[in-house]
């Protein structure tokens, strides 16, 4: 998000992204350079430069290093910015820098390697950071259903694309250098993490739709999928330094002289992630995709809510959101009262891990099932959910994760019947 301060006396133009360090690809690159500019043209005598403000800094560094060079670019300058395309700026500008940041961030020698993180981020940029519709509450795409509250009603902003940020994640491990610098591994693990965050509102649909069906043998599959991408994930980001709750914890208990000192600073670290608050005042506003805390506390959080409400429909009830709620929050207050240790550093390679990940939800999943392509025919209804990704393998995934599902559209609707009409704009997949 950006804001420009109002003008008087002296006023900048300053970036605050991401409210509590909420972590997600997101962003609009080019929107900060016409900004930085515009606000420059608008109040000559008053703009000062820009600025940065931030609630947190450790997510979206390209954020962060494209801002910052602002001070610097004066390519466009000669130009009246308001007679400039946004493709103008995107062409003339953002690619060419976004090129030249990989390269430099990563110190790849490889022109195949140099070759496939261009492409990676000239789809990573395109999905994640031409801009969206902006939104300014806690709970929209910016963060991970993962990390919120669990439920059967959570928000599911799903504006940005999911399907390319698939093709990117395969591209972006296709480096070979024996040296993997720190940066790239880091990049490794954000856009990883993206894609598992992704598809698992995918599943979370699944799991609404069972639920909404009193589907048991539906929730307790979904449910189950729910809680592997969740440990998925955890495995995944305890393989980087910048993403591990033990050094988080640590770092606060080395503030405190006395054993009593430091027990309260870990409290308070705790808390801060977390209830932020002895009774959740501020719940998950500094949520955090980091490893122990997504492992631990956030996979304890959706288990305890997948069992409550395979409980109740097995009980022929509604879910109880109060009961749950109540046992919901005595996770939280234990957390936050627990002293047990989290790494402090890395396990597994980076890279492996990612690649690995990739056979059960990417590019590279394979089905136990067979699937008849038929092009140009749909089914019409029966739809099971609308999937926010269209990608070929991960509609296989979760359709194989479904049993009532039958096939899907190329369009992303999972469907419960094979009764197909022709569509000329639809490709259908029947699983056979």
């Amino acid at each position: 998000m950006v804001r420009s301060s109002l003008p008087v006396a002296r006023t900048h133009y300053s970036l605050i992204l991401l409210e509590g360090g909420a972590r997600s690809l997101y962003g609009d690159l080019s929107n900060l350079y016409m900004g930085t500019r515009t606000a420059k043209k608008a109040y000559p005598a008053l703009y000062y430069g820009i600025g940065l403000t931030m609630e947190a800094i450790n997510q979206n560094p390209v954020q962060y290093a494209f801002m910052t060079d602002m001070a610097f670019a004066y390519d466009l300058d000669r130009k009246d910015i308001t007679m400039l395309s946004r493709d103008d700026i995107d062409r003339a500008l953002t690619w060419p820098w976004i090129s030249e940041y990989v390269q430099r961030r990563y110190s790849l020698t490889s022109t195949e390697s140099r070759n496939n993180v261009e492409h990676a981020w000239d789809l990573i940029w395109r999905n994640s950071y031409s801009g969206v519709v902006n939104c300014g509450n806690a709970c929209c795409l910016r963060r991970a259903i993962i990390v919120l509250k669990p439920g059967l009603d959570l928000p599911l902003d799903t504006t940005i694309g999911a399907t390319n940020l698939v093709d990117a994640w395969e591209y972006i491990l296709k480096v070979e250098e024996k040296n993997q610098v720190n940066a790239y591994r880091y990049d490794v693990v954000d856009v990883t993490r993206q894609v598992l965050a992704n598809i698992f509102i995918d599943v979370y649909k699944l799991f609404q739709a069972a639920y909404a069906r009193r589907d048991v043998d539906s929730l307790k599959l979904t449910g189950a999928q729910l809680l592997d991408i969740i440990h998925s994930m955890d495995e995944l980001l305890g393989t980087h330094s910048g993403y591990l709750l033990g050094k988080w914890l640590e770092s606060a208990k080395q503030w405190g002289v006395t054993a009593e000192e430091k027990e309260l600073f870990e409290y308070n670290a705790r808390n801060q992630l977390t209830l932020w608050g002895p009774n959740g005042e501020i719940n998950d506003y500094a949520s955090k995709n980091w490893q122990g805390l997504v492992g631990s506390y956030y996979a304890k959080r959706w288990e305890l809510m997948v069992q409550s409400v395979i409980s109740d429909v097995q009980a022929d009830e509604v879910f109880n959101e109060e009961k749950y709620s109540e046992l919901e929050a005595k996770i939280g207050q234990e957390f936050c009262a627990a002293t047990d240790a989290y790494p402090t550093a890395e396990v597994g390679a980076t890279r492996n891990v990612s690649y690995t990940l990739q056979y059960h939800y990417g590019n590279f999943y394979q089905s136990l099932n067979k699937y008849e392509v038929v092009e140009g025919a749909d089914v019409e209804g029966f739809d099971i959910i609308a999937a926010w990704t269209t990608n070929v393998r991960q509609l296989q995934y979760l359709c194989d994760v479904e049993p009532t599902c039958t096939g899907f559209t190329s369009q992303g609707y999972l469907k419960s019947s094979n009764k197909y009409t022709n569509n000329l704009n639809t490709t259908l997949y029947i699983k056979l």
